[in-house]
């Protein structure tokens, strides 16, 4: 079906992670393990920026689909971010976009970039030539005179069923710093792009943000094993334990020490049962 077509609503379903027992021919993707290391390290780049308030925030959605683009408007203003500028079903017409708005001297703090125009037909990771292209373009549009004060704070935001795959977003962090992070594609999408603007230190971390903080840390937990456990069955011990880490710095809690119980409780939990359950031991105070 072309990217043009209409779509309907989408209705893709969170659900929690539950390890499988690995068959025999199976074995670890190639690179897999280093990916989720480089990407926790790629997380650290980066220059600090002064957080705003949430009603203070501007940005610009692209995505084809716009019964996707009614959705997330309205739960974005729902969580209180209406400075929505302005949206394109292209990325020729995002790019006209995007540079109009610059000229305008209007700042636009993040894109909310549907990741599916990086993908091919099928495909689970990597990117496009036009993904790269675009990314490509927009570095150049932050470095053109005309356009780069406006673009200066400028970060973007992946929209996708599949945000959270560490290699797929390692695949565009090598293209671009300027992308932070991914956002679920469905209604609640507003508290995940809360939740990664507050780890990047872009919003005020207010409760409502620190919830989407939570909810970042937890999906990251289960990106990770989604990618893992159902090829093997065993996970990298030292990139689940960072990523713990990172989750519950991102809500301003003490990072737990790695052989302590605590820790050694989780991760032998997210073995056993996956997600099952583990929001409270990954946030205890």
């Amino acid at each position: 079906m072309s990217r043009d077509a209409e779509n309907t609503t989408p209705t893709i379903e969170s659900q929690e992670i539950v390890p499988q027992k690995p068959s025999s021919d199976t074995g670890p993707e190639d690179g897999l393990v280093e990916v989720g290391v480089a990407f926790l390290e790629a997380e650290e780049e980066g220059e600090s920026e002064k957080p705003k308030r949430r009603e203070d925030l501007t940005y610009i959605q692209i995505d084809d689909k716009r019964s996707v683009l009614k959705i997330s408007e309205e739960a974005m203003k729902k969580a209180g971010v209406s400075g929505k500028l302005g949206q394109s079903k292209s990325l020729e017409g995002a790019r006209a976009l995007i540079a109009r708005l610059a000229e305008e001297g209007k700042s636009i703090d993040f894109i909310l970039l549907d990741r599916d125009f990086f993908m091919e037909e099928g495909e689970r990771f990597g990117t496009t030539e036009a993904g790269d292209t675009f990314l490509g373009g927009f570095k150049g549009m932050t470095e053109d005179p005309r356009l780069r004060e406006a673009l200066a704070r400028t970060k973007i935001i992946m929209s996708s069923s599949h945000a959270s795959d560490p290699k797929t977003m390692r695949s565009f962090l090598e293209i671009s710093d300027r992308v932070i992070g991914g956002a679920a594609e469905k209604g609640m999408d507003a508290m995940e792009v809360l939740g990664v603007l507050g780890k990047a230190g872009l919003v005020e971390r207010d409760e409502m943000v620190l919830d989407g903080c939570r909810q970042v840390g937890l999906r990251d937990i289960e990106g990770y094993l989604k990618v893992f456990f159902p090829r093997y069955g065993n996970a990298d011990q030292e990139v689940l334990i960072t990523l713990v880490n990172k989750a519950r710095q991102g809500v301003d809690l003490a990072p737990l020490e790695a052989d302590g119980p605590e820790m050694v409780k989780i991760v032998e939990t997210l073995k056993s049962d996956g997600t099952k359950g583990i929001k409270d031991l990954v946030f205890a105070e």
